[in-house]
C-alpha cells in the first residue's frame, strides 16, 4: 500500500478532490484537518526587533560594501 499526503490551499478545491477520491473504490481516505497559523506581516511586531542592532557599529555604507563589493571599486 502507498500513502500520499496532499496539501491543498483552497478549501473548496479540497472538498471537490475529496468527493472525487471517495468515488474510487480502491482508495481508502483518512482525513485529518490541520490548522495553519497565520504568520502574516500584519501580526508581526516590528518593535520587538528594535534593539537587534543596538550594540553593533555598522553603517549603511558598510552594508552596501559587503553586499556589492564589485561596486565599491567604482
Amino acid at each position: 500500500m502507498d500513502r500520499f499526503i496532499l496539501k491543498v490551499a483552497d478549501s473548496k478545491k479540497a472538498k471537490a478532490l475529496m468527493l472525487f477520491l471517495k468515488q474510487l473504490n480502491f482508495i481508502d481516505i483518512e482525513h485529518k484537518a490541520v490548522k495553519i497559523q497565520d504568520t502574516s506581516a500584519e501580526k508581526a511586531d516590528l518593535f520587538k526587533l528594535a534593539g537587534l542592532w543596538g550594540k553593533r557599529k555598522i553603517s549603511l555604507a558598510k552594508i552596501r560594501e559587503k553586499a556589492w563589493p564589485q561596486r565599491a571599486a567604482l
